[in-house]
């Protein structure tokens, strides 16, 4: 839970820092909103991404557990 929240934070910072370049440097409202769709949806994958990769990893975690315990 507490890392599931980190790692959003994590990402949501970058993720904001990026929108807040576009806000200052890009003054053109049409060429602004398709860069800011664009990063949200670099939020979206990478959020996804992330968990999926963490739910691996804790099925793979798991597993390994369980084969060394019956092993001994």
């Amino acid at each position: 839970m507490m890392n599931n929240y980190a790692t959003d934070w994590t990402i949501d910072s970058i993720q904001n820092a990026k929108k807040y370049y576009v806000k200052t440097l890009v003054h053109d409202e049409a060429l602004a909103a398709p860069m800011n769709s664009f990063i949200d949806a670099q939020t979206v994958y990478t959020k996804s991404v992330v968990r999926t990769v963490s739910d691996m990893t804790n099925a793979i975690s798991k597993t390994m557990s369980n084969w060394f315990n019956l092993k001994n």
